[in-house]
């Protein structure tokens, strides 16, 4: 406490110390001007320096360094080729390209909508032999060179029905005959092998290539029986009794070498 001398009543008295009111503190009014002003703050604050043109920061150094740009040796063919390619993919509905068909496929006749004979691919008759229904419904067995057993073979080889790939039963291997069952699945049963040797099919059938030759008597057997296998492959499963499941790819081999007059058929047996 501070006192005071009162020179005229000879006493001290208690100076008396006024408090001071605290101080307010001024509330900032936000306005838009204000605002502008701590954004511009804000960014001159964290804005980087930027590289100049030509060259790129090193993350390592922090320096600005020249950009190596190295020439371009793409071939003028392949640069016109990527202009085509990508004017392509910027079409809405781009056109498929067609499937490349041979054409000898042009001379024999084109696929049709006919459902398959489904019953050829029976194991009721014998090897040289087709079983058919006939238009009365009538059941039976006839002859691979007959023209009843050529016209339902030439209806499925031209149904343009697909073929359904889980119900195909390709050929069992017995006595090393896996390249031979290779080439009956690859030339006669795939997608491609289908549409590239129908014309050998057809020839196996009428006994006639497209440019009219005749295929040797002694052949025409094997081939026709070759023919039925291929066909019952392919019917496979939705026959009930399938001949696929018996069908012995020896035979057709056997039958070949005895027409080209190989007297060594112990090999093949």
């Amino acid at each position: 406490d501070t006192f005071e001398l009162n020179k005229d009543k000879c006493r001290c008295s208690k100076i008396k110390t006024k408090k001071k009111a605290p101080t307010k503190s001024k509330k900032i009014k936000l306005t838009k001007k204000t605002i502008k002003r701590i954004k511009k703050k804000v960014t001159a604050q964290t804005k980087k320096k930027r590289c100049p043109k030509g060259t790129r920061k090193n993350k390592k150094t922090g320096k600005c360094e020249k950009v190596v740009v190295l020439k371009d040796t793409t071939p003028k063919e392949l640069k016109d080729l990527r202009k085509t390619v990508t004017k392509i993919g910027k079409k809405k509905n781009p056109k498929k390209p067609q499937s490349f068909s041979p054409n000898v496929n042009k001379v024999i006749d084109s696929l049709k909508s006919i459902s398959p004979h489904l019953e050829i691919g029976l194991e009721e008759c014998p090897e040289d032999k087709l079983y058919v229904k006939t238009a009365s419904g009538k059941e039976k067995c006839v002859g691979l060179k007959s023209k009843l057993a050529q016209t339902y073979m030439i209806d499925n080889l031209l149904s343009k029905k697909p073929i359904d790939c889980d119900k195909i039963i390709a050929p069992k291997q017995k006595l090393s005959n896996c390249w031979f069952n290779s080439f009956f699945m690859v030339y006669f049963i795939s997608d491609k092998g289908r549409k590239f040797f129908r014309y050998l099919r057809l020839a196996m059938i009428t006994g006639k290539l497209p440019n009219g030759t005749t295929v040797a008597p002694k052949l025409r057997m094997p081939l026709l029986i070759l023919n039925k296998y291929i066909e019952s492959a392919l019917i496979g499963r939705n026959a009930s009794h399938s001949l696929a499941t018996l069908m012995d790819t020896n035979e057709v081999i056997r039958r070949v070498a005895r027409a080209l007059g190989k007297s060594n058929l112990k090999k093949y047996d």
